[in-house]
Parts: C-alpha cells; sequence; structure tokens
C-alpha cells in the first residue's frame, strides 16, 4: 500500500497474518492502532518508509516470530507504549533490518 502494508485498526483482535508481505511505501509496513490486541503474525515480511512495523499503545499479548522487519530509516520497529502501556509481546525469530541505499530483504 501507499501509506501502510497492513493496518490493524481499533479493537482489531484475535487475527493472524502469516506468510505474508506487507510494504508501506510513505509510512509502516505493518501498523497497529491504540487497542489492538491478541494477533499473530509470522512467517512474514514487513518492510515501511518510516518503519518496518510501528505499533501504537495497548498493543498487549500480540505475537510476531519468524518474520523481517525492515525499513530505509533507522527506526526498524517502534513501540509507543509511553502513556498507556505495552505488556506481554513476544517477537521470536524475528529479523530486524536496517536497509542500505540498493539492496533489500527477504524471509
Amino acid at each position: 500500500g501507499d501509506l501502510f502494508g497492513a493496518n490493524l485498526l481499533w479493537s482489531s483482535d484475535y487475527n493472524t497474518i502469516s506468510l505474508s508481505t506487507m510494504i508501506g511505501a510513505s509510512d509502516s509496513g505493518f501498523y497497529c492502532n491504540d487497542g489492538v490486541s491478541s494477533n499473530t503474525v509470522t512467517q512474514s515480511y514487513m518492510r515501511g518508509g518510516l518503519y518496518g512495523a510501528y505499533l501504537n499503545p495497548n498493543f498487549n499479548y500480540n505475537i510476531i516470530s519468524l518474520s523481517t522487519i525492515a525499513t530505509d530509516n533507522d527506526a526498524v520497529l517502534a513501540i509507543n507504549g509511553d502513556y498507556y502501556g505495552f505488556r506481554a509481546c513476544v517477537f521470536a525469530g524475528t529479523n530486524l533490518v536496517k536497509l542500505v541505499p540498493g539492496t533489500s530483504a527477504s524471509l
């Protein structure tokens, strides 16, 4: 997509994303709004112009596993839990990659 590759809206709970490519040219490959909980992303590729994955407050009890999160900028993974909390998320077997111009990343 142009802005987000995948965007989980408010209260989008209990979803599974697997074997997917999520590319957001101008923002995030994988973007989660406030209050998104109990979701699983596995064996997927997330790449964004600003962030590979951006997780808003109350992104709780989620799993990102066996995936690649990449970006062209300095913030591969952004977790915004400053004022609402962020708890019990698992990043297992996940590669965080900052891309060098002219290169690419894959699973």
